[in-house]
């Protein structure tokens, strides 16, 4: 019997469990990447959190934003069959790498 993939099943647990814990703020920037995606081709998870506060109506969910990790992120992408990986840039927090996604065609 194969071994399962344990850093696969460790990265499937990890995005299940940040759905749990902030599905608000992960349901509007899916919204966003989509749009995004969708008027440009290409979208980041940098460009979606820079949106993010202009479009946030409640003030809890914009207080999550600004005081909690960004690693909800992740699950916007990951595990999305909506995108691929397109590429990488340097446009994250200090201009690191971050990858940039596309729509999947169908």
């Amino acid at each position: 019997m194969p071994r399962p993939n344990t850093s696969q099943l460790k990265l499937n647990l990890e995005i299940d469990i940040l759905k749990a814990y902030r599905p608000e703020l992960i349901k509007i920037a899916k919204t966003l990447a989509l749009i995004v995606a969708k008027q440009s081709g290409r979208v980041s998870s940098p460009q979606i959190l820079k949106m993010m506060p202009e479009v946030i109506q409640d003030e809890n969910l914009k207080k999550a934003l600004e005081t909690d990790s960004n690693c909800f992120m992740g699950a916007v992408f990951r595990g999305n069959k909506n995108f691929v990986k397109i590429g990488r840039e340097n446009s994250g927090s200090h201009k690191r790498e971050v990858t940039v996604w596309g729509l999947k065609c169908s």
